[in-house]
């Protein structure tokens, strides 16, 4: 086990005999921890809330997943060729990033495709300890 949470070994073995703590059996990276996290709480809002749900959308995804698209349908409504060397990145880049903006700011519950998984173990892994068999938490 890693350890660096506490100051003794002794005061882990207190914890785990007490049963203070949380296990998650086969955890191995944040990404691992943030899902089976979500899964105990019942859901993204459960887990995160309402209110801090949207620092974890994953917009570097999203907007991988929509630029192709959004290029195309940019050169389209602006009457220009897509394949054009002339082509307005600078100009495309702050549509596509609206658009990201935008899906940021309505990001909820039940949108867990662009959920930023990895993000919310990152955050919980300052509370939780990975093992070689899982993640336990201290409570």
């Amino acid at each position: 086990m890693e350890t660096g949470q506490y100051e003794t070994v002794d005061e882990y073995i207190d914890i785990l005999e007490r049963g203070d703590y949380i296990w998650f059996p086969g955890v191995e990276s944040d990404d691992d921890l943030g899902r089976a996290y979500v899964d105990m709480c019942g859901g993204i809002n459960e887990a995160v809330g309402q209110d801090r749900i949207s620092e974890f959308f994953d917009a570097d995804r999203y907007k991988d997943d929509i630029e192709y698209d959004e290029r195309l349908y940019f050169a389209e409504e602006n009457g220009i060729d897509v394949d054009d060397e002339d082509f307005p990145e600078d100009e495309f880049e702050e549509w596509v990033d609206a658009i990201v903006d935008d899906r940021a700011q309505n990001f909820a519950d039940g949108d867990d495709g662009y959920f930023d998984y990895d993000a919310l173990g990152s955050e919980l892994s300052y509370d939780y300890t990975y093992t070689t068999d899982g993640a336990i938490c201290f409570l």
